[in-house]
């Protein structure tokens, strides 16, 4: 990947695993997940949200920011698959990844993405795992074998950057992340 900034017009954004939570003790990664659902809406980046079915994970909590975007669920051995399938599909080269758990579905998807030779991103603050130090030794790995780490700040500052825009409450009020 080059060193220019991220364009939303060559992203496909990605949630895989777990999907976007409704329970309180996941408050957070809701509010994470349902702002780059936003963010990617208003920059008309496709998103597209898989699932495990052999992890035996549920589907998106009704009536969530999530549950609009009708999860695919396919074995975990196809993930990876799916997302360059779907990426390709939307003439997109690079991956915009996010879900739970980072050392599972996020993990996987990623390396095979690159494998299948797509530029991956992932938003970390819209990933999630078992405890901290997996999250860590997750990350590590993903960094090591090439994939770019982002947040949703600076993925919406460069989406931002590359767009014309008319005036900044234009661009910052379709996804601006709502806190309590």
């Amino acid at each position: 990947m080059n060193c220019n900034l991220l364009k939303a017009a060559n992203c496909l954004v990605a949630i895989v695993g777990r999907g976007i939570p409704s329970d309180e003790a996941h408050r957070s990664d809701d509010e994470s997940l349902a702002g780059l659902v936003r963010l990617a809406r208003a920059h008309e980046a496709p998103v597209v949200t898989l699932q495990s079915a052999a992890t035996g994970m549920t589907s998106m909590a009704p009536n969530s920011e999530g549950s609009l975007l009708h999860p695919v669920i396919i074995p975990a051995s196809l993930l990876d698959k799916a997302v360059a399938n779907a990426a390709r599909d939307h003439g997109k080269s690079q991956l915009v990844l996010a879900g739970r758990p980072t050392e599972g579905p996020v993990t996987f998807t990623a390396l095979g993405a690159l494998s299948h030779g797509l530029d991956v991103i992932i938003v970390e603050d819209c990933c999630q795992s078992v405890s901290v130090h997996v999250h860590c030794i997750a990350i590590q790995r993903l960094v090591q074998a090439g994939v770019i780490m982002t947040t949703i700040p600076q993925l919406q500052f460069e989406w931002i950057a590359t767009k014309e825009v008319r005036s900044a409450d234009e661009v910052m009020h379709p996804y601006s992340i709502k806190r309590a």
